[in-house]
């Protein structure tokens, strides 16, 4: 008997994930269900709400607005890095003192989450795109400068 022959095929596949989905939802309204008894705010975190709120968005635009400042973010955090991460990388490619010098600085830096920075981001660069660009660029930039 092939492999081909054990798997499901395309419907089995969309079935399966059908079901998984199914299972997910009736998980989570089982868990705001039982949540709202304890915590009020669970009611409205509730699958039928959700949704609710969801059209909602997609009837007034909100949505697409969101998903555009969004995108400019993620693109201007990418283009800070690719603009330090670039010239860095070629620096230490190209220098033996530079890449000894930079190596364990910037794998100690490399080791710390984004999102551990994030309150001194907050702190020094105040509320708004800042920090989320800062956080961004320093995400990106290890996977660019070893590449």
């Amino acid at each position: 008997m092939s492999l081909s022959a054990k798997s499901p095929g395309a419907a089995g596949r969309l079935a399966l994930g059908m079901a998984g989905l199914a299972v997910l939802l009736a998980a989570w309204w089982a868990g705001t269900f039982w949540l709202q008894a304890r915590v009020p705010l669970a009611a409205s975190l509730a699958p039928d709400r959700t949704f609710v709120s969801l059209h909602q968005l997609l009837l007034g635009n909100e949505l697409t607005l969101h998903i555009l400042v969004s995108l400019r973010r993620v693109l201007v955090g990418l283009l800070i890095a690719l603009a330090i991460g670039v010239p860095l990388g070629l620096a230490i490619g190209a220098s033996r003192p530079i890449a000894a010098s930079t190596g364990m600085a910037f794998q100690f830096l490399r080791m710390i989450s984004p999102l551990s920075w994030m309150p001194i981001a907050v702190m020094v660069l105040g509320v708004g795109d800042a920090p989320i660009y800062f956080l961004l660029a320093f995400a990106a930039v290890w996977p660019i400068v070893s590449a």
